[in-house]
């Protein structure tokens, strides 16, 4: 029964309030700040990426100084600070995803963890707080992916980021401290526009799969700061002929409502940290294949046929079948493309960023060893995890040996989280800022310490000062991949 109102949105934006005020338990504070650590961890590796500054050109002398540029020791709004930042944190394809093999990918929550820091910044928030509001862009992107995906008929062809703007209207609503009329305004304005097609990771992928999600949260929290200066949105804008269910193809019935105001199942337990910067589908692939290359028995030169068996969903069959996942043209599509990252797996015995920076899907002997693979859809894997996506791998080699490695739930995982340890040399292995061993334990610190922080401010201090100012020449877009 719908509340005050008699709207689906009002119902929703008290859902919201509950989540963001109600008691959050401690551990799922602690997993905000290490995935909050993973997150810049994963823009310190896009520091000088042709997408970022691209953003950063564009935002030039972009005001008022609001919110933080990540290592660049300047500020803008805070709308740009969510578009340059997201975009940075997106560009690797190594922050952290949502995955299962029975019910597919669940997106890249983190995402939006650029927005509550953005906000918090400018609103002062505590780091609590700002924990918090990461928790609830946990709760909502899993909410309405799952809610309103299954909506969608088989004709609507809206990327998982088309969410993400209500995800960050609600995130920065809170944060600025609206009342209950002011979030279901802020999320009725998001919801009415700012959608993205799946075309952004689709087909031979560009460079706007780094800016997707941002440029939909930008709008999101362009639409809570609406609300908060009395913009008001379509009160039906769920539920009505013309709203947003209707649009994707649904039917808004009880059971939609029931499933949006559901109370937290603090989903963020459910998020797996990538120890590659590759797609998730391709994570226990990829940790098969470097388990092969330690055994130190692979030789390119000697493989007859390469196997990856994947969980039989629709996710392993576009693998299969997209030619650009195949034989990838662009950087984009290659860390996409599951038989290109198991062939570094097996030569390198790992996948790092310069393997794409170094256009390594263009090599000869990296072409052959993806023309001697195959991906397979297997029944057994799709039942064997829940939070996963698991991978077998079988090299036949021509001397008649096979070499086989099978990686269920992989390293980082929510079945074999990681710790902060971890996630330190992640940042180690991604940095492109230049930043000292001391310098990356100093932001790991301060992520750790929010929960008891007045604001935010020693995380903005760690990742601000002495930073190598990002180079935005248009000379740091000429890559030999684009």
């Amino acid at each position: 029964m719908a509340g005050e109102g008699n709207t689906w949105v009002y119902d929703f934006a008290g859902s919201i309030v509950d989540c963001f005020r109600g008691a959050i338990p401690t551990d799922v504070l602690e997993r905000a700040s290490l995935q909050l650590f993973d997150t810049i961890a994963c823009a310190a590796g896009a520091h000088d990426a042709p997408p970022v500054a691209a953003v950063r050109r564009v935002i030039e002398g972009s005001g008022p100084e609001e919110a933080s540029l990540f290592f660049s020791g300047r500020s803008c709004s805070v709308v740009d600070a969510i578009l340059a930042n997201g975009t940075a944190v997106r560009y690797l394809d190594a922050n952290d995803v949502r995955l299962s093999a029975r019910t597919g990918p669940g997106g890249h929550p983190s995402d939006n963890i650029v927005v509550a820091l953005a906000v918090a910044e400018r609103a002062g928030s505590s780091g609590r707080d700002a924990l918090s509001a990461i928790v609830l862009g946990y709760e909502l992107s899993s909410r309405l992916m799952t809610t309103m995906t299954k909506q969608m008929s088989s004709d609507r062809e809206w990327d998982h980021v088309s969410w993400s703007g209500i995800v960050a209207a609600a995130m920065t609503a809170v944060l600025l401290g609206a009342d209950h009329s002011q979030i279901a305004n802020s999320v009725a304005i998001a919801a009415a526009k700012g959608y993205a097609l799946k075309a952004i990771r689709y087909g031979e992928i560009s460079m706007l799969k780094a800016s997707g999600n941002a440029l939909v949260a930008r709008e999101g929290a362009l639409a809570a700061m609406l609300a908060m200066e009395g913009m008001t949105g379509p009160p039906k804008v769920f539920e009505s002929k013309t709203g947003v269910i209707a649009a994707m193809g649904g039917i808004p019935d009880q059971h939609v409502l029931d499933d949006l105001c559901a109370p937290p199942a603090w989903t963020i337990r459910n998020a797996s940290i990538k120890a590659y910067p590759a797609i998730g589908t391709s994570q226990a692939a990829i940790h098969a294949g470097v388990a092969i290359a330690a055994g130190g028995d692979f030789e390119p030169e000697n493989v007859a046929e390469i196997v990856i068996r994947l969980p039989a969903t629709k996710w392993t069959e576009r693998t299969r079948t997209m030619p650009e996942r195949l034989r990838p043209t662009t950087r984009e599509s290659a860390d996409h493309s599951i038989p290109f990252l198991v062939a570094m797996a097996l030569m390198y015995g790992t996948v790092t960023h310069e393997h794409f920076d170094q256009g390594r899907w263009q090599d000869l002997e990296v072409r052959n060893l993806m023309d001697r693979t195959l991906v397979l859809a297997d029944d057994a894997l799709t039942e064997r995890a829940d939070t996963a996506f698991p991978a077998v791998l079988e090299v036949s080699l021509k001397d008649g040996r096979l070499l086989y490695s099978e990686v269920i739930e992989t390293p980082g995982s929510p079945s074999r989280p990681w710790g902060r340890d971890k996630i330190e040399e992640k940042f180690e292995r991604l940095d492109k800022v230049g930043l000292t061993a001391e310098r990356i334990e100093e932001i790991g610190d301060a992520c750790l310490a929010l929960q008891g922080a007045p604001d935010i401010s020693a995380l903005i201090g760690a990742i601000r000062p002495g930073a190598r100012p990002i180079d935005v020449s248009r000379e740091a877009d000429t890559r030999k991949d684009h």
